[in-house]
């Protein structure tokens, strides 16, 4: 035959049986030219075999190129999601599904009710599979995952001290990225900027295509929120939690009261901290060390932000702590849908959670290439920190 189709033809073999069918696939694919049609919900399976990936979903293709296209840079947020819930294409990454539907849409996008990054529109009309460049075809409204925030040849001196050199950046709509370096080396200079909280420096920062400053990035939803380091400077620890939690939306205005509790209840609840009179009426300056980390998260989700920048968040904490806090703010950030930009000198840690991981080393970003074991990832820390 001329095509053979082959339907999930792995799917009760075991690895060595999967190993020798694939052996077999190729011969006969070289040697009598023999075109197949993979149909398949292993990624690795269909990266081993395809040259192209058709990726299906509510009965649509939402986006189709070539497997280096769809396996290396993902451009629908449905196809994102089945490669960070791959566990085979993640061997260091902690595994993290896709979010559970909010809504169905009405005769529109079949992944509406999960997408992060949806549109009213989106809910209505239904996206066509159009071009998009190299021969990938994506459907979707927004024209597949966006740009949220992008950084243009950042530099930043102190006084003669060059800190940050031409620096340039994108983050994506719902993507983790970590921003690993020794100390020192300019990681919370960056974050302010792009945070907003600094307009001393040379360069262009972009929010949503539009040029950013503290005005627009923080005084209102969907913006960005900035987790600092030292929670104990983060929050005024005579507030007590209601205090703490409640300021951002206070501060934004806007809100009426009963929308404002609705929000500080979600907050708490998400970070894992109880939403009863007793706890928030303590003041800040009781709680642990990783209470007040998870008040300084709760305090930014009020504000529903679009990308959350966390500074070095965990390296306060106990190794237990440290653990917990890092696997809830994956969690929120795969539920809620939001982007995350965190600074640390923990390239373990980075590897476990990140989509991406660039290093700052002598001013300049340089993209970071995934491990594949553990013990890489060890040795490359000691020798470089």
């Amino acid at each position: 035959p001329t095509l053979v189709i082959l339907d999930e033809p792995t799917s009760s073999l075991d690895a060595d049986s999967r190993k020798s069918f694939i052996e077999l696939i190729r011969r006969i694919r070289d040697e009598y030219g023999t075109a197949f049609l993979l149909i398949t919900h292993d990624l690795r399976l269909a990266k081993d075999l395809s040259s192209r990936i058709l990726i299906l979903y509510g009965g649509m293709i939402v986006e189709a190129g070539t497997t280096e296209q769809i396996l290396g840079h993902p451009k629908h947020p449905y196809t994102q999601g089945l490669l960070r819930a791959s566990m085979d294409l993640n061997l260091l990454k902690d595994i993290w599904g896709i979010r559970p539907s909010e809504e169905d849409g009405q005769g529109g996008c079949p992944f509406f009710g999960r997408c992060s990054q949806k549109l009213d529109i989106c809910r209505t009309k239904r996206p066509l599979l159009t071009p998009h460049g190299g021969g990938r075809q994506v459907a979707c409204n927004r024209g597949g995952i966006v740009t949220l925030m992008e950084a243009r040849h950042i530099g930043k001196w102190y006084g003669k001290q060059e800190v940050i050199r031409y620096v340039s950046l994108e983050i994506e709509h719902g993507e983790f990225i970590s921003l690993v370096g020794k100390s020192g080396v300019g990681k919370t200079t960056l974050t302010r900027i792009l945070g907003g909280y600094t307009d001393e420096f040379m360069g262009t920062v972009l929010f949503n295509g539009e040029t950013a400053d503290y005005q627009s990035l923080h005084k209102s939803r969907h913006g960005v929120q900035m987790i600092f380091q030292d929670s104990n400077q983060s929050v005024n620890p005579s507030m007590t939690v209601r205090e703490a939690v409640s300021e951002p939306l206070l501060l934004s205005g806007g809100e009426n009261a009963d929308i404002g509790k609705d929000r500080i209840r979600q907050a708490l609840q998400d970070v894992g901290l109880p939403f009863t009179e007793c706890f928030v009426d303590t003041r800040v300056k009781k709680l642990s060390g990783g209470q007040k980390q998870r008040v300084c998260i709760a305090r930014a989700l009020t504000m529903e932000p679009a990308l959350m920048i966390a500074d070095e968040p965990t390296s306060m904490l106990d190794p237990s702590s440290k653990a917990n806090v890092l696997r809830f703010l994956k969690g929120l950030q795969n539920s809620r849908g939001f982007s995350i930009l965190m600074v640390t000198h923990d390239l373990t840690c980075a590897a476990k959670v990140s989509d991406r991981i660039y290093l700052l080393k002598n001013g300049r970003l340089q993209p970071f290439t995934p491990f594949v074991n553990r013990i890489e990832c060890s040795i490359y820390q000691m020798e470089e920190f």
